[in-house]
């Protein structure tokens, strides 16, 4: 199944702010340049969550961005990038950093004051990386 059609297949409806009692979190998306994997996850606080595991692991992420979402956001971005998945919320190779690039085109802010994407914001940041990239690439 093509990118495309995995996104035109996903229920965002569940993705809402409302699900979970609106339960938002902040989605980040940092870089090991050592092993070219990049970690996608949630937490309360990106910049400290980078700067711990940097800790733990003895080797330094890089803070890609990060944004508010529903927090049913990072299990859907999970699902897209399975096929890239290294292990658990690790992932690996150019659609990964593809991927990046289309939410950083999408203009997001890393403050704390940046409004929480929607289910319809994360449906089109993944609908402009499907028809972008691999199969699902657009004729330009």
């Amino acid at each position: 199944m093509t990118r495309a059609a995995l996104v035109k297949h996903a229920d965002f409806r569940t993705m809402q702010i409302q699900h979970h009692g609106g339960k938002v979190a902040w989605i980040y998306f940092f870089w090991n340049e050592a092993t070219g994997l990049f970690k996608i996850g949630k937490s309360d606080d990106p910049k400290r969550r980078c700067r711990e595991l940097s800790s733990i692991m003895g080797t330094r992420l890089s803070h890609m961005f990060s944004f508010q979402a529903p927090v049913e956001a990072e299990k859907v971005i999970h699902t897209f990038l399975a096929p890239y998945r290294h292990s658990h919320e690790w992932f690996k190779g150019k659609e990964v950093d593809q991927l990046c690039e289309c939410f950083e085109d999408f203009d997001i802010e890393s403050t704390a004051g940046s409004p929480v994407l929607s289910a319809e914001d994360i449906e089109r940041v993944l609908l402009d990386w499907s028809n972008s990239y691999g199969r699902g690439r657009s004729a330009a």
